[in-house]
């Protein structure tokens, strides 16, 4: 049980320095991140809205009687 614990506990303490400097990496990196100035010509595409026209297709229920 104590083997199992502290194979757990180093492996998870692995796992977070990994991560960790995984982390720091990247956030050190931001200053290589692509700008405005070397990205260039962007295109941006916009979804419009289409005009819908709503049919509605009006039924009437027969009235049945029962004698």
């Amino acid at each position: 049980m104590a083997i199992r614990f502290s194979l757990s506990a180093i492996v998870g303490v692995i796992v977070t320095l990994a991560l960790f400097y995984l982390m720091q990496s990247l956030i050190s990196g931001a200053g290589s991140a692509l700008t405005d100035d070397k990205i260039g010509n962007l295109v941006d595409f916009v979804r419009v809205k289409q005009d819908q026209d709503v049919q509605k297709k009006t039924t009437q229920a027969e009235k049945t009687t029962t004698a």
